[in-house]
C-alpha cells in the first residue's frame, strides 16, 4: 500500500475551511501494480532522499488544487497493490476455480470492497496532522474512487458498498467514481453477443479457467500471476451486486450520484469499447461516458497529467 500525502501548508494557513481530498487509485492487470500510475521516476523510485521522486505527482496534485481555487489544501493518493499483484498476498480462490480443499474460501468483489473500506480508513488516520488521528471540524474530507481496466469493477464494488451502507466512511463526503476502460460483466445474461464473442476469441476451445491459468504463466506476468487469475475469473462471474444500485439514485443519504466512464479510441481493446455502452446502461442514472479518441487502453495509468484532468471533472470549483 502506497500513500502519498501532500499538504500545501501556505494554503492551509490562509484558508480556514479548507478541504482534504482522498483519491483511491485501483490499478488494472498491470504486472507492476501501483507502478503503473506513472508516479515513479525513471529508476522506479517513488521516494528519493525523503521527497517524491517524480514531478508527475506534483503535476497531478497542483492541477487539482488550482481547479478548486486552492481550497483543497490537502491531497492524499491511496494506491494499494490489489490481491495477487506485487507485494500483496494472493486472494483465496474465486468461485468456479478447481480446488483440492473444499473448505477454501471463495474471493469476491464484496470481500474486496470490505478490504478497501479498511484501507481508506487506515489512510485517513495516517499523518492527518492530528495526534489522535481524527479530523477536526474545520477540515472536510472528500473521496474520489478511480479504477482502470480490471480496477473498474473493483471501483464499482467499493462504490456499491459505500452507497448501500449509511454507516460506511462516515468521515467522508463521497464525490464520485471514475472508471477508465473498464471491463464489463461478460457473464451477464444480457451482455451483447459481439462483446462475448470478442472476449472469448483467445480461448481456442479452452475453458475460462484453463485460459487464465495458462496465460498467467507468461514471463511478463510473473509478479502478477495470482492477481491476473483472480481478476480474469471475477470479471467473468456474477459480480455479486446490482449495477443499477451503483448509480446512486436510490441513496439520498449521499450527495453524489456521479459515475464518469472513459474509454480510449480505436487502439483500446475491442471488448472494452464494445462493452462500454452496455455497462453504462446497466448502471443508468446520470452516468457519463466519454470516448478519448487519441488514447489507447493505458491512458489513465501512464499519463498523470491526463488523470489529473479526469479527476478535476469530479470536483466542483470552490
Amino acid at each position: 500500500l502506497a500513500i502519498i500525502d501532500e499538504t500545501a501548508k501556505q494554503t492551509a494557513a490562509t484558508v480556514g475551511d479548507h478541504v482534504y481530498l482522498d483519491v483511491l487509485l485501483l490499478h488494472g492487470m498491470a504486472p507492476v501494480g501501483r507502478k503503473c500510475w506513472g508516479l515513479k521516476d525513471h529508476s522506479g523510485n517513488l521516494m528519493k532522499n525523503g521527497k517524491l521522486a517524480s514531478e508527475n505527482v506534483n503535476t497531478l496534485i497542483e492541477t487539482i488544487r488550482q481547479h478548486s481555487n486552492n481550497k483543497i489544501a490537502h491531497v492524499k493518493l491511496i494506491m494499494p497493490d490489489r490481491p495477487g499483484y506485487c507485494d500483496s498476498d494472493a486472494a483465496p480462490l474465486v468461485r468456479g476455480q478447481r480446488c483440492d480443499n473444499e473448505a477454501t474460501t471463495c474471493y469476491s468483489y464484496a470481500q474486496f470492497a470490505t478490504d478497501m473500506l479498511t484501507v481508506i480508513e487506515h489512510a485517513r488516520t495516517n499523518n492527518d496532522g492530528d495526534d489522535d488521528g481524527t479530523i477536526d471540524n474545520g477540515k472536510k474530507r472528500e473521496l474520489i474512487i478511480v479504477g482502470t481496466s480490471s480496477g473498474g469493477p473493483c471501483a464499482l464494488s467499493v462504490r456499491n458498498r459505500i452507497l448501500s451502507e449509511t454507516t460506511s466512511l462516515p468521515n467522508h463526503l463521497f464525490l464520485g467514481t471514475i472508471i477508465c476502460s473498464s471491463d464489463c460483466p461478460y457473464s451477464h445474461p444480457q451482455c451483447p453477443q459481439a462483446v462475448t464473442e470478442d472476449d472469448t476469441t483467445d480461448l481456442n476451445g479452452r475453458s475460462i479457467q484453463q485460459y487464465a491459468e495458462e496465460e498467467s504463466l507468461k514471463r511478463f506476468r510473473r509478479k502478477s500471476k495470482h492477481g491476473f487469475v483472480t481478476d480474469y475469473l471475477l470479471e467473468r462471474s456474477d459480480w455479486g451486486f446490482d449495477l443499477a444500485a451503483v448509480s446512486g439514485d436510490a441513496h439520498a443519504h449521499h450527495s453524489c450520484n456521479r459515475v464518469h466512464m472513459y474509454i480510449g479510441g480505436e487502439n483500446d481493446y475491442k471488448s472494452i469499447r464494445l462493452g462500454a455502452q452496455f455497462l453504462k446502461e446497466l448502471i443508468g442514472g446520470e452516468t457519463r461516458l466519454q470516448i478519448l479518441d487519441e488514447e489507447d487502453h493505458f491512458y489513465a495509468s501512464r499519463k498523470p497529467e491526463l488523470l489529473a484532468k479526469l479527476l478535476v471533472t469530479m470536483i466542483s470549483p470552490r
